[in-house]
């Protein structure tokens, strides 16, 4: 039982990948205990830099409500480029050419349309050469009405005397909460001639969008069903996986074989058919035909015959691979709420993203817009600039979200590490884990928060990095390369090579976290060690990488296909819902996401049991106690121990038995 292992201790040889704790005086070694090794805090340094960096964060965040005002991001420019809330312009924006987006022009407030007391009616006209951008003049009714039958809503003419456009009546206009843009209140102001095009043009969209809103209301039920339908879904794909996964793999790579090799038989059969053909006929296409079939069947033949012999050859690593899935199955359905810890990631994450764009509309308000006309297009430019120190706070506030993104990302990694760590490092006795910690997910929280953040601080921030470097190689890129194919070229080039760093990293801090949250080293140990078990374990790790990105794949399809299915059977029922469509491509969506989370976990136990086998293989039996960790589906592969011995609880007991007989003084020392 997991009672019977000896108390953890610091690991004394952190070099040896297998070892897990102390070595017993018999040179047994001590296996990993996740649960409940004696841990440190991993990484204190980068940890002060983390806590350090946040207090940045905070100061940023003080420095931008203290010289910015968000609101002012709701002002637009008038067709002055002009911002409108400034200089003594008016904060709300009205176009007094609907359909011309060069009629913007700053006021006070929304017109509300109508005719005063004296019946006339308000005209605006654009004017440069007015403080505001605009003159106003009254007008009857039919004038005000015939602006509209004419260039009032062309979206071609320049809104401007020069070119023949009169002024234009107001129209009855409302902002929407929040927003400083005046939306007309009804299209009929406009006239009947314009309010008969715009019906037209508008109504067709309208009444399709009313419909699909009114649909996802009715269906509101089948979007849950979509939700919930997509988990239960997901665990029925891990119960076949549990049994069928071999029946998958295998019958994709002999497959694989089968339809290599048909297509090398059937080119043989075409370059003999185009052959006899030219022998007969002496046409030239005849041969080329023939020639070119005769290559095919040689390319073939020896993909075919390559792929034989890596599947001859990896027969035992693939074994081992479909194993490991089927294990990462048990650890899965061991702890049905590992797959839902993801959602406190998203939820942490959502809560951090709008506080950080808070801070950042804050941040942007603080420039100053500027307008330019090009003397030869007279084509007008607006650019926004910022005070050096403003431009310094907003690169250290998007490096924050680079950094923190990537280490929720990489905490999550963690905690799946440790509660699947810790599963798999539980005796196996008698067919079962029956000593698995108790609320392993939220243990493994536990010891990521209080030992580890430093750890992951430190891998995410080598993440953060990079992918602040391949921003700032994009931006140089956009702005000052264009018109340069070869330094653009260039600067692609180096980009891609960051993109292949950073997947490496990626790859390689992910076995780091395993290895931190199973024995509790720091992150250039645990990432030396992970480096090394990559270079001795290369094939096992391409075989198991590429079957969990093949059922992975299936995986995703099932669910999807799967929810949607039961999605389709409740929409038939309900007699409110007009059209499916929209409502199962939605349901499809959740599905999706749902799979992508469900997965991400399931990918990470594959690694981490992936690693923990091989730990637990290259011991050969040497770990104190003799246990056996993995299940039946992959202890067979263990050598250098009796699996039924190791496994046998009646057999362990009845050992346990007779050793106190040969030490009959062993309960007056204890005593002592």
């Amino acid at each position: 039982m997991a009672g019977d292992q000896p108390t953890s201790k610091r690991e004394q040889n952190p070099g040896n990948c297998c070892v897990g704790g102390g070595v017993a005086p018999d040179g047994k070694t001590e296996p990993p205990n996740p649960a409940n090794a004696d841990r440190g805090c991993t990484d204190i340094l980068f940890l002060l830099i983390w806590i350090a960096f946040w207090v940045g964060m905070v100061v940023v965040a003080a420095l931008a409500f203290d010289k910015g005002d968000i609101t002012e991001l709701f002002y637009f420019i008038n067709y002055l480029g002009k911002k409108c809330g400034q200089n003594g312009l008016g904060k709300y924006t009205y176009f007094t050419h609907p359909t011309n987006s060069a009629s913007n022009i700053c006021v006070d407030s929304c017109p509300g349309g109508g005719a005063d007391s004296s019946g006339l009616y308000t005209m605006y006209q654009l004017d440069s050469t007015a403080s505001n951008g605009y003159t106003t003049s009254q007008a009857s009714e039919s004038v005000w009405t015939s602006s509209y039958s004419g260039d009032c809503l062309s979206d071609t003419k320049p809104p401007t005397t020069q070119y023949g456009v009169g002024p234009c009546g107001v129209y009855g206009s409302t902002a929407p909460k929040g927003l400083y843009i005046c939306v007309p209140d009804s299209i009929s102001d406009f006239g009947s001639s314009a309010s008969s095009a715009a019906t037209d043009a508008l109504s067709g969209y309208a009444e399709e969008i009313k419909a699909v809103i009114a649909d996802l209301i009715a269906g509101w039920w089948i979007l849950l069903v979509a939700a919930g339908g997509s988990l239960v879904v997901s665990f029925i794909w891990v119960q076949l996986l549990k049994y069928c996964a071999g029946c998958f793999v295998w019958t994709v790579i002999l497959g694989s074989v089968l339809i290599t090799a048909a297509m090398s038989y059937m080119g043989y059969y075409l370059y003999d058919y185009y052959k006899d053909e030219y022998d007969d006929h002496n046409i030239e296409n005849d041969r080329t035909l023939a020639y070119t079939f005769l290559v095919l069947c040689g390319i073939f033949g020896l993909f075919a015959f390559i792929l034989l012999c890596m599947v001859i050859c990896l027969c035992k690593k693939i074994r081992i691979a479909i194993g490991i899935v089927k294990e990462a199955c048990e650890a899965v359905t061991s702890m049905p709420l590992i797959v839902l810890y993801p959602l406190c990631q998203y939820a942490a994450f959502l809560i951090f993203l709008a506080v950080w764009i808070v801070v950042a509309g804050y941040l942007a308000s603080t420039g100053t817009v500027s307008q330019s006309v090009d003397s030869n297009t007279n084509a007008t430019t607006y650019s926004v600039s910022y005070d050096t120190e403003l431009v310094r706070a907003m690169c250290y506030h998007l490096f924050g979200l680079l950094w923190t993104t990537a280490f929720l990302r990489h905490f999550t990694i963690c905690v799946i590490a440790g509660a699947v760590g810790g599963w798999y490092w539980t005796p196996y006795i008698d067919g079962d884990k029956k000593d698995l910690p108790l609320a392993p997910v939220v243990g493994s929280v536990w010891r990521t928060f209080r030992y580890h953040q430093g750890t992951i601080a430190f891998g995410s921030f080598i993440i953060a990095v990079i992918e602040a470097i391949q921003l700032v190689i994009e931006y140089i890129k956009r702005k000052y390369l264009d018109e340069n194919a070869c330094l653009k070229c260039i600067a692609s080039y180096i980009q891609c090579c960051l993109e292949c760093f950073k997947r490496i990293m990626e790859f390689l801090s992910r076995h780091a976290y395993i290895i931190t949250a199973c024995k509790g080293k720091n992150f250039c140990t645990a990432a030396w060690e992970a480096f090394n078990f990559i270079l001795d374990n290369l094939t096992q790790i391409a075989a198991v990488n590429w079957i969990s990105m093949y059922l992975m794949f299936l995986g995703k399809v099932f669910i999807v296909l799967g929810t949607v299915v039961i999605c389709y059977i409740c929409a038939v029922t309900d007699d409110d819902i007009s059209s499916v469509i929209v409502l199962l491509v939605v349901c499809g969506v959740i599905a999706y996401s749902v799979a992508c989370m469900f997965l991400s976990v399931f990918e990470t136990g594959i690694d981490t049991i992936l690693m923990c086998f091989m730990w637990e293989a290259s011991a050969k039996g040497s770990f104190i106690g003799g246990y056996v960790y993995a299940t039946d589906h992959l202890n067979c592969f263990i050598e250098g121990i009796n699996v039924d011995a190791a496994t046998d609880g009646d057999q362990r007991a009845a050992k346990e038995a007779f050793k106190e007989q040969q030490t009959p003084d062993s309960g007056r020392k204890d005593e002592s």
